[in-house]
């Protein structure tokens, strides 16, 4: 079993929305511990306080074990199980917990639906999603770093300084996408910039730089 840090999980189901507070998560969000649910109705209104020291999601449900319900106007409720509703099942719970990295291409729009409707943030998904669509043109411009390094080496010498310059522009593209997707996790910018920016300005600098050369 993994354990993970303190969980807010936003969702919907038959009986209406609800939030879930967890302090701690287990087997991939699918077992709480320290929970309090937050019920509302379907037009919002707020139905009632859900207090429990486990929480399980079985089939499109999730279980409070000793729960104590609070509702306003009313005394507090004990239940040994308690049951509130949901439209996330078992496998969707674990697959929005799920590292964006380890997801197929096929299966991130999915993914990405799964986590929205989980209340979890989709970023992850939609940035790997425009990384894995941009890694063609971030090829690309590693060819052409790679060219405008060998190409003067043959013709010009300086055969040290010129990988040594290589080995650094790979290494500044490198730090400016992990940068770029930093600030995109972060909600700074968009996916789609920082998964197409860094390559393509290293496309357009590698295609001058070796325009240049070919000049000279």
């Amino acid at each position: 079993a993994s354990f993970g840090r303190q969980l807010w999980l936003r969702q919907d189901g038959v009986d209406g929305p609800s939030v879930l507070y967890a302090r701690v998560s287990d087997n991939g969000g699918q077992t709480l511990h320290g929970v309090t649910a937050f019920v509302y109705d379907h037009e919002g209104r707020f139905v009632e306080r859900v207090e429990a020291p486990e929480a399980t999601i079985g089939n499109n449900i999730w279980r409070l074990n000793d729960a104590t319900v609070i509702e306003p106007g009313r005394p507090e409720q004990r239940y040994p199980s308690y049951l509130i509703s949901t439209f996330l099942s078992r496998e969707q719970v674990q697959e929005s917990f799920a590292s964006a990295d380890s997801v197929p291409f096929w299966d991130l729009p999915e993914h990405q639906e799964i986590a929205v409707r989980a209340g979890l943030s989709d970023l992850p998904y939609r940035l790997q999603y425009q990384v894995l669509l941009a890694r063609p043109l971030l090829l690309c411009a590693m060819v052409l770093i790679g060219a405008t390094v060998s190409l003067r080496v043959f013709r010009f010498g300086n055969v040290g300084q010129m990988i040594l310059g290589g080995v650094i522009a790979g290494f500044v593209l490198y730090v400016v996408t992990k940068l770029a997707a930093d600030l995109a996790t972060a909600g700074a910018i968009s996916p789609a910039a920082a998964a197409w920016a860094p390559p393509l300005i290293a496309t357009l600098w590698g295609t001058t730089l070796l325009l240049f050369q070919e000049d000279g």
